[in-house]
């Protein structure tokens, strides 16, 4: 792979966007010294050990590897899973080509469009501490949203996240139950991830929410999680890095960030066990900058990780013992973001929500009546990985035992990211197994 060279400097005052086009020579340190950001360059050929993926399998995974035929061969290449995005991105109306379609303005309807659908659920109306949220809690979090400061014509700014963050459906960090014996925060929407291109909407009325659009989920989300850049090529480095790392692990710290599983940094150089990349960061007026920071060749990987089954059930294991955590609350994950980080470490960028998924990855194969036993003749016969959708829920498939269907998932909040077997099926909507269509 050809070697990115990406000079970074000690310039401590200098704004991003003032020196986003100067020849700067790499920083003489290097830990937590940040450092502005040049874009991509093409870079000089050089020779480049070839990437190792370096994670042994589970036990039990190797368990269910052993029984595939030719689970060490690539299924799709980049290219093919590239074109697997832009078919989903076409089929589905919950995902956002945040790279393409960025509007420079907003109307002052269509913002406030937006923002009106954001408000308190009448059904929820309880906090963490079991204690009914009053009308004044309410009223308070609707002003915040800030209506009145938008204006005839609303820019749409760049941002890149910096650190893993709530997005939420209020400007608020508190959280909405229906009872205190509920255990579902109905203002959480997802998590947002280190290195992910967002648009910025609009402020709330306290300066402490970004009101944003991902590729995938819009909501609020701290200020503190993203960094504002005017250079749309500085953006693209990190929200497209050509060269770059794939974090392997579920969630990792680099620098003094938390990477989930799938995100990408962009690649300086490697040695001495180390990659060393380029990590976002936010300065203190809010604006964007870098980081030197390393992984360990154990933990991540060179490129997007090939996509085979032994690769993708190794992956899936990875998470074997992960908290739940409904829409990434608390370092957790749940259903529909496990599998969607499994499938990102390889490239695959999926919906958000189950209801989103289930329609447009992979086959996206109706099962829904069919009975259970033809549904898991339907698993059985599947070559590739594949996800099973359920009510409000998926579910990786392993394969079968004499007990039934066997899955690795996220159940639900309390428990952890488990194997479990599947005795009847019958409620299930759709089977999508991710191969050559």
């Amino acid at each position: 792979m050809k070697k990115l060279l990406l000079a970074l400097c000690m310039i401590m005052t200098i704004s991003l966007c003032a020196c986003a086009g100067d020849e700067i020579a790499p920083a003489s340190t290097m830990g937590n010294s940040t450092a502005t950001i040049l874009p991509t360059q093409t870079p000089t050929p050089t020779p480049e050990p070839a990437p190792v993926y370096p994670i042994q399998a589970d036990p039990e995974a190797l368990s269910w590897i052993a029984g595939k035929m030719g689970a060490d061969q690539v299924i799709l290449t980049p290219e093919q899973i590239e074109q697997e995005n832009q078919r989903m991105l076409e089929a589905g109306s919950t995902l956002t080509d945040i790279l393409q379609d960025k509007p420079a303005t907003l109307s002052r309807g269509e913002l406030n469009s937006l923002l009106y659908t954001c408000y308190f659920p009448d059904w929820a109306r309880t906090d963490s501490l079991g204690q009914p949220i009053s009308q004044a809690t309410v009223d308070g979090v609707h002003a915040n949203r800030g209506l009145a400061n938008v204006q005839e014509v609303n820019p749409v700014r760049m941002g890149i996240v910096t650190q893993r963050g709530d997005l939420k459906t209020l400007p608020t960090s508190e959280g909405a139950f229906k009872s205190a014996q509920d255990l579902y925060d109905r203002l959480q929407g997802t998590e947002v991830f280190v290195g992910m291109p967002v648009w910025v909407y609009h402020t709330s009325a306290d300066g402490q929410y970004y009101f944003i659009q991902t590729y995938f989920y819009q909501g609020w989300v701290s200020v503190k999680c993203i960094a504002l850049t005017e250079d749309e090529t500085i953006w693209r480095t990190f929200g497209n890095p050509t060269d770059f790392v794939t974090v392997l692990r579920p969630l990792l710290t680099v620098g003094e960030a938390k990477c989930d599983m799938g995100v990408r940094l962009p690649y300086i150089s490697r040695g001495a066990g180390n990659f060393t990349v380029q990590l976002p960061v936010r300065q203190e007026d809010g604006t964007l900058s870098a980081q030197e920071a390393r992984i360990s060749y154990e933990d991540g990987y060179l490129g997007w990780v090939p996509y085979t089954y032994e690769k993708f059930i190794t992956q899936a294991f990875l998470y074997k013992g992960t908290m739940y955590g409904y829409g990434g609350l608390n370092d957790g994950v749940d259903c529909s973001g496990f599998v969607a980080a499994v499938f990102r470490t390889f490239g695959f960028y999926l919906p958000r929500n189950t209801g989103g998924q289930q329609t447009v990855v992979g086959s996206a194969v109706s099962v829904s009546g069919q009975g259970h036993q033809a549904i898991r003749d339907r698993l059985a016969a599947t070559t590739n990985p594949t996800a099973i959708y359920l009510p409000g829920h998926t579910l990786i498939y392993l394969g079968e035992s004499n007990e039934g269907s066997v899955f690795i998932h996220a159940p639900a909040v309390g428990e952890v990211v488990q194997v479990t077997t599947k005795t009847n099926l019958a409620n299930a909507l759709y089977i999508n197994e991710v191969g050559p269509q």
